[in-house]
């Protein structure tokens, strides 16, 4: 078995993604990036108001975090699922993409917030109508475990995680941080006002629902989440679980990947 990177098609996707976008409304008025500003603030400020946290700092193959948690007796678990993501994170970088992932994580550190289950996480999209733009039907998906903020009351750029998760097992610790990690290089990647402006192609034309079904139910509610899921099952190692075989529909998914400017990552094929 081997590690593959889809090309040819994948690259027209890729060009007709940008020719969309360009089309499309990628600028953020300045009411909306006040209320952006106005629901990311008041969002991260439900998830930790009044948690006890304690900090401490560390640095992995040259990515810097700091981790604030509840568990302050338990620090080491998810110590290790951090640099357990980053190894899987280099495990399937793809080498000579303009946009490699390990040096994109380099240049701003990353804050998680592990708290301790009961305390709910809701997802921004639902309570705060914004993230994943128009078409997008959390409903069924109102605690969502974990969320990412990257932009904090003034829009300048952030990378904070929040995760409600026990320090029991690190693969769970460890997908939820890889899941995160999607959205963050998925944003950075597609750049902000596409990723955040309600009007762009990118937020309103979701409609592959059958590929994005393949990968989970969560994938299916947005390009984000979609983007986000089959990042983190392909670097848990489950991508065959989920797409078996070189069947059609496999390829699809994954070519809408790349069509969604997922960040560039290593198929197995």
């Amino acid at each position: 078995m081997r590690k593959f990177i889809l090309t040819g098609a994948i690259m027209l996707c890729i060009g007709s993604i940008s020719a969309q976008i360009s089309r499309s409304r990628d600028v953020l008025t300045r009411s909306e990036t006040e209320k952006l500003k106005a629901s990311q603030a008041q969002a991260f400020e439900d998830c930790v108001e009044g948690v006890k946290l304690s900090s401490e700092a560390g640095s992995y193959k040259g990515i810097n975090y700091i981790i604030h948690t509840e568990w302050t007796l338990r620090k080491s678990k998810f110590t290790d699922a951090i640099k357990l993501a980053i190894d899987k994170i280099i495990a399937y970088e793809v080498k000579g993409t303009n946009a490699p992932n390990l040096p994109i994580l380099k240049n701003r550190e990353i804050e998680f917030f592990f708290i301790k289950p009961g305390r709910k996480i809701l997802n921004l999209s639902k309570t705060y109508s914004h993230e994943s733009g128009a078409g997008a039907d959390y409903t069924d998906l109102e605690e969502c475990g974990v969320i990412v903020f990257t932009r904090d009351r003034y829009w300048r750029p952030v990378r904070k995680i929040v995760s409600t998760v026990e320090p029991k097992s690190t693969k769970t610790i460890t997908a939820r941080i890889l899941h995160a990690i999607g959205h963050i290089l998925h944003e950075e990647k597609l750049g902000e006002k596409s990723y955040w402006s309600p009007l762009s192609n990118f937020n309103l034309n979701f409609k592959k629902y059958d590929e994005a079904k393949a990968v989970s139910d969560r994938a299916a509610h947005s390009s984000k989440e979609f983007i986000a899921e089959l990042f983190s099952y392909t670097l848990m190692d489950k991508q065959e679980a989920i797409l078996p075989g070189n069947s059609t529909n496999s390829y699809r998914v994954i070519e809408h990947y790349f069509f969604l400017y997922g960040p560039v990552i290593q198929f197995v094929r």
